[in-house]
């Protein structure tokens, strides 16, 4: 019947946009890991530089203490 053909066509049109807006949210949620993954990564180089920073400051500072006893 005309009723049921309708009926089935609004429900695959449920269907389709229910599954539109299950991508989107999908899409959106892998964007946001993606970004959060590439602040974490610079994060880390960071807190990497600094670390370096401080060791090589540290061995200098060694190294001035070691020359003013000699």
């Amino acid at each position: 019947s005309p009723a049921q053909f309708e009926g089935e066509k609004i429900l695959h049109e449920a269907h389709k946009k229910a599954a539109q807006i299950i991508y989107d949210g999908e899409v959106q949620a892998e964007k946001r890991a993606q970004s959060i993954y590439m602040e974490a990564r610079e994060r880390q180089a960071q807190a990497d530089s600094y670390y370096q920073k401080k060791v090589q400051e540290s061995h200098r500072h060694a190294d001035e203490i070691l020359v003013s006893f000699q």
